[in-house]
């Protein structure tokens, strides 16, 4: 799953966005969320990657890899 955000600290805003591919690279499911009151990117990136962990829950997916350009954050998880 590739997890990304995007934030506009003056409107106070941030969007997630979460893909799920399979292992042959065809598109599962694909979820983009405005988010609001959110002033870190590093938040944002937290929040994608728990709604793509949700996805996965609600989903059944046992074997899942979370891919994300924020290293902090991963590393946290």
């Amino acid at each position: 799953m590739f997890v990304d955000d995007s934030l506009q600290k003056e409107k106070k805003m941030a969007s997630m966005g979460v893909a799920a591919m399979d292992s042959c690279g065809h598109l599962l499911r694909v979820v983009g969320i405005p988010i609001e009151f959110i002033r870190k990117s590093i938040i944002a990136e937290a929040l994608a990657i728990r709604e793509a962990l949700e996805n996965t829950k609600e989903n059944g997916w046992s074997k899942v890899q979370i891919l994300s350009d924020a290293i902090v954050v991963v590393d946290m998880v």
